[in-house]
Protein backbone atom coordinates (compact mmCIF):
# COMPACT_ATOMS: atom_id res chain seq x y z
CA UNK A 1 0.00 0.00 0.00
CA UNK A 2 2.42 2.76 -1.51
CA UNK A 3 1.32 6.21 -1.89
CA UNK A 4 1.62 7.32 -5.51
CA UNK A 5 4.38 9.73 -6.19
CA UNK A 6 2.37 12.89 -6.83
CA UNK A 7 5.12 15.12 -5.58
CA UNK A 8 7.49 14.61 -8.08
CA UNK A 9 8.56 15.78 -11.49
CA UNK A 10 5.98 14.10 -13.82
CA UNK A 11 3.55 10.83 -13.72
CA UNK A 12 6.40 8.92 -15.81
CA UNK A 13 8.75 9.10 -12.89
CA UNK A 14 5.39 8.17 -10.63
CA UNK A 15 5.10 4.80 -12.46
CA UNK A 16 8.78 4.41 -12.63
CA UNK A 17 9.56 4.32 -8.88
CA UNK A 18 6.03 3.41 -7.48
CA UNK A 19 5.40 0.45 -9.43
CA UNK A 20 8.84 -1.00 -10.60
CA UNK A 21 10.58 -0.14 -7.62
CA UNK A 22 8.05 -0.12 -4.77
CA UNK A 23 9.24 2.70 -2.76
CA UNK A 24 6.81 4.38 -0.41
CA UNK A 25 6.89 8.15 -1.22
CA UNK A 26 6.87 11.22 0.99
CA UNK A 27 6.66 14.43 -0.35
CA UNK A 28 10.27 14.44 -2.91
CA UNK A 29 11.40 11.70 -1.16
CA UNK A 30 10.86 7.92 -2.23
CA UNK A 31 12.25 5.23 0.09
CA UNK A 32 12.21 1.43 0.31
CA UNK A 33 14.45 -1.66 -0.55
CA UNK A 34 15.46 -2.50 -3.92
CA UNK A 35 17.67 -5.70 -4.69
CA UNK A 36 18.70 -6.16 -1.02
CA UNK A 37 19.92 -2.32 -0.82
CA UNK A 38 18.31 0.68 1.13
CA UNK A 39 17.66 3.21 -1.43
CA UNK A 40 16.63 6.88 -0.85
CA UNK A 41 15.03 8.57 -4.66
CA UNK A 42 15.06 12.88 -3.33
CA UNK A 43 13.80 15.21 -5.86
CA UNK A 44 15.28 18.52 -5.73
CA UNK A 45 13.73 20.88 -7.70
CA UNK A 46 16.12 23.90 -8.11
CA UNK A 47 19.30 22.26 -7.89
CA UNK A 48 21.64 21.64 -11.20
CA UNK A 49 21.69 17.81 -10.07
CA UNK A 50 17.51 17.58 -9.24
CA UNK A 51 17.61 13.56 -8.75
CA UNK A 52 19.76 11.86 -5.55
CA UNK A 53 19.78 8.58 -5.58
CA UNK A 54 21.22 7.86 -1.98
CA UNK A 55 22.47 3.66 -1.85
CA UNK A 56 22.94 2.56 1.82
CA UNK A 57 25.89 -0.20 2.57
CA UNK A 58 28.76 -0.66 4.32
CA UNK A 59 31.65 0.07 1.72
CA UNK A 60 35.12 -0.81 2.66
CA UNK A 61 37.41 2.12 1.86
CA UNK A 62 40.00 -0.44 -0.32
CA UNK A 63 36.98 -1.02 -2.39
CA UNK A 64 36.21 2.58 -3.04
CA UNK A 65 38.51 2.87 -5.91
CA UNK A 66 37.20 0.09 -7.50
CA UNK A 67 33.60 0.78 -7.39
CA UNK A 68 34.75 4.33 -8.82
CA UNK A 69 35.98 2.59 -11.47
CA UNK A 70 33.25 0.19 -12.34
CA UNK A 71 31.12 3.63 -12.10
CA UNK A 72 33.21 5.53 -14.59
CA UNK A 73 32.85 2.53 -17.23
CA UNK A 74 29.58 2.60 -17.09
CA UNK A 75 29.95 6.13 -18.67
CA UNK A 76 26.41 7.90 -17.08
CA UNK A 77 25.75 11.17 -18.68
CA UNK A 78 24.77 13.82 -16.75
CA UNK A 79 26.06 12.28 -13.32
CA UNK A 80 28.18 12.75 -10.24
CA UNK A 81 28.65 10.93 -7.37
CA UNK A 82 30.14 10.65 -4.46
CA UNK A 83 30.73 7.89 -1.28
CA UNK A 84 29.83 9.69 2.27
CA UNK A 85 29.58 7.61 5.52
CA UNK A 86 26.21 5.73 4.76
CA UNK A 87 27.03 4.23 1.33
CA UNK A 88 27.08 5.81 -2.29
CA UNK A 89 25.13 8.87 -3.96
CA UNK A 90 24.40 9.86 -7.22
CA UNK A 91 23.06 12.89 -8.64
CA UNK A 92 21.83 13.15 -11.83
CA UNK A 93 20.79 15.68 -14.26
CA UNK A 94 19.36 15.67 -18.28
CA UNK A 95 17.57 17.54 -20.71
CA UNK A 96 14.48 17.19 -19.24
CA UNK A 97 13.45 15.66 -16.23
CA UNK A 98 11.63 12.72 -18.39
CA UNK A 99 15.24 12.07 -19.45
CA UNK A 100 16.53 11.52 -16.36
CA UNK A 101 13.68 9.94 -15.04
CA UNK A 102 13.23 7.27 -18.26
CA UNK A 103 16.40 5.94 -17.16
CA UNK A 104 16.09 5.39 -13.52
CA UNK A 105 15.74 1.89 -13.76
CA UNK A 106 18.56 0.73 -15.52
CA UNK A 107 20.75 3.09 -13.60
CA UNK A 108 19.43 1.68 -10.19
CA UNK A 109 19.74 -1.82 -11.54
CA UNK A 110 23.63 -0.99 -12.95
CA UNK A 111 25.03 0.60 -9.56
CA UNK A 112 23.65 -2.15 -7.77
CA UNK A 113 25.07 -5.03 -9.49
CA UNK A 114 28.34 -3.07 -9.44
CA UNK A 115 28.02 -2.87 -5.42
CA UNK A 116 26.93 -6.48 -5.49
CA UNK A 117 30.23 -7.57 -7.24
CA UNK A 118 32.30 -5.51 -5.17
CA UNK A 119 31.28 -7.16 -2.14
CA UNK A 120 29.09 -4.31 -0.46
CA UNK A 121 26.84 -5.59 2.23
CA UNK A 122 23.93 -4.38 1.55
CA UNK A 123 20.03 -3.56 3.78
CA UNK A 124 20.77 -6.69 6.61
CA UNK A 125 23.91 -5.13 7.57
CA UNK A 126 24.69 -1.27 9.37
CA UNK A 127 26.03 0.62 6.35
CA UNK A 128 28.81 2.21 9.29
CA UNK A 129 30.09 -0.64 10.54
CA UNK A 130 28.85 -3.55 8.81
CA UNK A 131 27.47 -5.00 11.84
CA UNK A 132 24.22 -7.71 11.17
CA UNK A 133 20.73 -5.64 11.30
CA UNK A 134 17.87 -7.09 13.70
CA UNK A 135 15.02 -5.17 14.51
CA UNK A 136 16.50 -4.89 18.48
CA UNK A 137 19.64 -3.31 17.86
CA UNK A 138 18.89 -1.40 14.79
CA UNK A 139 17.01 2.11 14.13
CA UNK A 140 15.92 4.05 10.89
CA UNK A 141 16.87 7.49 11.20
CA UNK A 142 16.54 10.25 9.50
CA UNK A 143 20.27 11.64 8.02
CA UNK A 144 19.92 15.28 5.91
CA UNK A 145 16.92 14.83 4.95
CA UNK A 146 17.28 10.65 3.99
CA UNK A 147 16.27 7.40 5.57
CA UNK A 148 19.04 5.30 6.66
CA UNK A 149 18.71 1.90 8.70
CA UNK A 150 22.17 1.80 11.22
CA UNK A 151 22.72 0.29 14.71
CA UNK A 152 22.26 1.64 17.77
CA UNK A 153 25.93 1.35 19.00
CA UNK A 154 26.64 3.65 15.58
CA UNK A 155 23.74 5.55 16.46
CA UNK A 156 24.68 6.00 19.79
CA UNK A 157 28.39 7.27 19.12
CA UNK A 158 27.36 9.58 16.23
CA UNK A 159 25.24 11.06 18.71
CA UNK A 160 27.69 11.38 21.57
CA UNK A 161 30.73 12.79 19.16
CA UNK A 162 27.60 15.57 17.79
CA UNK A 163 27.02 16.42 21.47
CA UNK A 164 30.95 16.79 22.30
CA UNK A 165 31.45 19.03 19.30
CA UNK A 166 28.64 21.29 20.30
CA UNK A 167 29.91 21.56 23.68
CA UNK A 168 33.67 22.43 22.19
CA UNK A 169 32.17 25.15 20.30
CA UNK A 170 29.77 26.68 22.61
CA UNK A 171 32.99 26.66 25.16
CA UNK A 172 34.78 27.85 22.19
CA UNK A 173 36.20 31.84 23.05
CA UNK A 174 34.15 34.25 20.86
CA UNK A 175 36.81 36.99 20.17
CA UNK A 176 33.94 39.21 18.86
CA UNK A 177 36.75 42.49 18.84
CA UNK A 178 39.47 39.94 16.41
CA UNK A 179 36.20 38.43 14.58
CA UNK A 180 35.14 42.49 14.25
CA UNK A 181 38.36 43.37 12.83
CA UNK A 182 38.48 40.66 10.15
CA UNK A 183 35.05 41.71 8.89
CA UNK A 184 36.24 45.61 8.80
CA UNK A 185 39.23 44.15 6.25
CA UNK A 186 36.11 42.46 4.53
CA UNK A 187 34.29 45.55 4.14
CA UNK A 188 37.02 47.60 3.16
CA UNK A 189 38.17 45.02 0.43
CA UNK A 190 34.24 45.35 -0.79
CA UNK A 191 34.59 49.35 -1.03
CA UNK A 192 38.25 49.38 -2.82
CA UNK A 193 35.97 47.05 -5.35
CA UNK A 194 33.50 49.74 -5.41
CA UNK A 195 36.09 52.77 -5.56
CA UNK A 196 38.16 51.02 -8.34
CA UNK A 197 34.23 49.99 -10.23
CA UNK A 198 33.18 53.70 -9.52
CA UNK A 199 36.50 54.82 -11.76
CA UNK A 200 35.39 52.94 -14.44
CA UNK A 201 32.19 54.69 -14.79
CA UNK A 202 29.84 51.90 -12.88
CA UNK A 203 29.03 50.69 -9.27
CA UNK A 204 28.36 47.08 -9.09
CA UNK A 205 26.81 44.48 -6.57
CA UNK A 206 30.20 42.47 -6.70
CA UNK A 207 31.84 44.94 -4.54
CA UNK A 208 29.12 44.26 -1.88
CA UNK A 209 29.48 40.43 -2.66
CA UNK A 210 32.84 40.90 -1.90
CA UNK A 211 32.84 42.66 1.02
CA UNK A 212 30.53 39.78 2.57
CA UNK A 213 32.09 37.01 1.52
CA UNK A 214 35.90 38.26 2.90
CA UNK A 215 34.12 39.32 6.14
CA UNK A 216 32.95 36.22 6.88
CA UNK A 217 36.03 34.32 6.10
CA UNK A 218 38.59 36.84 7.90
CA UNK A 219 35.72 36.67 10.59
CA UNK A 220 37.01 33.25 11.20
CA UNK A 221 40.36 33.14 10.24
CA UNK A 222 41.02 36.24 12.75
CA UNK A 223 40.01 34.52 15.57
CA UNK A 224 36.07 34.97 15.67
CA UNK A 225 33.91 32.31 16.38
CA UNK A 226 31.30 31.53 14.10
CA UNK A 227 27.79 31.81 15.85
CA UNK A 228 25.09 34.09 14.78
CA UNK A 229 26.65 37.30 16.26
CA UNK A 230 28.86 36.57 13.64
CA UNK A 231 25.98 36.99 10.79
CA UNK A 232 24.92 40.53 12.86
CA UNK A 233 28.36 41.65 12.72
CA UNK A 234 29.60 40.89 9.49
CA UNK A 235 25.79 41.71 7.61
CA UNK A 236 26.64 45.18 9.08
CA UNK A 237 30.03 45.93 8.69
CA UNK A 238 29.78 45.48 4.74
CA UNK A 239 26.50 47.32 4.92
CA UNK A 240 28.41 50.91 6.57
CA UNK A 241 31.32 49.81 4.37
CA UNK A 242 29.41 50.18 1.44
CA UNK A 243 27.84 53.63 2.67
CA UNK A 244 31.38 54.93 3.15
CA UNK A 245 32.61 53.74 -0.40
CA UNK A 246 29.35 56.15 -2.14
CA UNK A 247 30.44 58.54 0.49
CA UNK A 248 33.83 58.93 -0.32
CA UNK A 249 33.59 58.25 -4.04
CA UNK A 250 30.51 61.41 -4.34
CA UNK A 251 33.22 63.75 -1.91
CA UNK A 252 36.07 62.95 -4.80
CA UNK A 253 33.39 63.73 -7.54
CA UNK A 254 32.61 66.64 -5.56
CA UNK A 255 35.92 68.57 -6.18
CA UNK A 256 35.29 67.68 -10.61
CA UNK A 257 31.61 69.36 -9.80
CA UNK A 258 32.87 72.23 -7.67
CA UNK A 259 35.13 73.15 -10.70
CA UNK A 260 32.59 72.84 -13.57
CA UNK A 261 29.75 74.74 -11.45
CA UNK A 262 32.55 76.95 -10.70
CA UNK A 263 31.96 77.79 -6.64
CA UNK A 264 34.83 76.63 -4.34
CA UNK A 265 35.15 75.48 -0.08
CA UNK A 266 37.95 75.35 2.28
CA UNK A 267 37.53 71.69 2.65
CA UNK A 268 36.42 68.43 0.72
CA UNK A 269 33.62 67.97 3.07
CA UNK A 270 32.35 71.62 1.98
CA UNK A 271 32.99 71.16 -1.33
CA UNK A 272 29.95 67.90 -1.06
CA UNK A 273 27.72 69.83 1.07
CA UNK A 274 27.35 73.03 -1.78
CA UNK A 275 27.20 70.31 -4.22
CA UNK A 276 24.75 68.82 -2.23
CA UNK A 277 22.62 72.15 -2.64
CA UNK A 278 22.44 71.17 -6.47
CA UNK A 279 19.81 68.62 -7.75
CA UNK A 280 21.60 67.13 -9.99
CA UNK A 281 24.44 66.06 -7.72
CA UNK A 282 22.56 65.39 -4.92
CA UNK A 283 19.95 62.85 -6.73
CA UNK A 284 22.76 61.05 -8.40
CA UNK A 285 24.40 60.47 -4.66
CA UNK A 286 20.84 59.63 -3.49
CA UNK A 287 20.69 57.15 -6.18
CA UNK A 288 23.76 55.72 -6.01
CA UNK A 289 23.61 55.45 -2.16
CA UNK A 290 19.94 53.35 -2.76
CA UNK A 291 21.70 51.09 -5.29
CA UNK A 292 24.76 50.33 -2.91
CA UNK A 293 22.71 49.34 -0.44
CA UNK A 294 20.73 46.86 -2.09
CA UNK A 295 23.39 45.84 -3.96
CA UNK A 296 25.04 45.28 -0.53
CA UNK A 297 21.81 43.14 0.73
CA UNK A 298 20.80 41.50 -2.60
CA UNK A 299 23.87 40.43 -3.40
CA UNK A 300 25.04 39.59 0.07
CA UNK A 301 21.90 37.74 1.00
CA UNK A 302 22.79 34.13 -0.51
CA UNK A 303 26.04 34.26 1.69
CA UNK A 304 24.43 35.53 4.90
CA UNK A 305 21.34 32.54 4.61
CA UNK A 306 24.33 29.91 3.85
CA UNK A 307 26.30 30.64 6.92
CA UNK A 308 23.70 31.42 8.80
CA UNK A 309 22.53 27.95 8.28
CA UNK A 310 26.22 26.61 9.01
CA UNK A 311 26.36 28.27 12.25
CA UNK A 312 23.32 26.56 13.65
CA UNK A 313 24.40 23.74 16.18
CA UNK A 314 24.36 20.20 14.79
CA UNK A 315 21.80 18.13 15.74
CA UNK A 316 21.47 14.80 16.64
CA UNK A 317 20.39 11.34 14.27
CA UNK A 318 16.73 10.46 15.50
Amino acid sequence: DHRDLHSFPTRRSSDLVAQSLGLEVNGNMAYGHVDGYELNILYVPMNSFPIVLQFSGHILEDKRDAIATEIKKLALKNCQYQFNDFGLILALTGVTLGSITSKLNDIISKIINTLKENDVQGDSYCPICGKELTDENSKLCSVDGLNVKICLDCLNSINEQIEKNNAEIDKAPNNYFKGTIGAIVGGLCGSLVAVILSMLGFISGISALVAVVLGFLLYQKFGGKANKQMVFIVSATSVLCMVLAVFFIYLVAAKAFAAEMGFTAETSLALFNKAMSYSEFSSSFIRDLIMSLLFAVLGGVFEIKKMANSVKPTEKIK
